[in-house]
């Protein structure tokens, strides 16, 4: 549901979709969605121009796939890092 209100331009959904997905991954001590919900609230607040949350959100991302050894998401977490410094 996220990526469709990305889609729509309507981040503060998004946002809240991905927080859900956040919230049931720790519920559930699932890494790679921890990961990819943190990326996509720091994506959500890049594109309302909010990079220091932004930032925040795609480090802790970055940490949860490295603790995860969740190589490939790392990769592609870190390319957004890279954009929004």
């Amino acid at each position: 549901m996220a990526k469709k209100y990305e889609g729509f331009n309507n981040y503060e959904t998004a946002s809240y979709f991905h927080q859900r997905c956040l919230d049931i991954s720790i519920e559930f001590k699932y890494i790679e969605g921890e990961a990819q919900a943190h990326r996509g609230l720091g994506i959500c607040e890049e594109k309302v121009f909010n990079k220091f949350e932004a930032m925040q959100h795609l480090e802790t991302a970055l940490e949860k796939a490295r603790n995860g050894e969740k190589f490939e998401i790392e990769r592609i977490i870190s390319k957004d890092l890279v954009r929004v410094y």
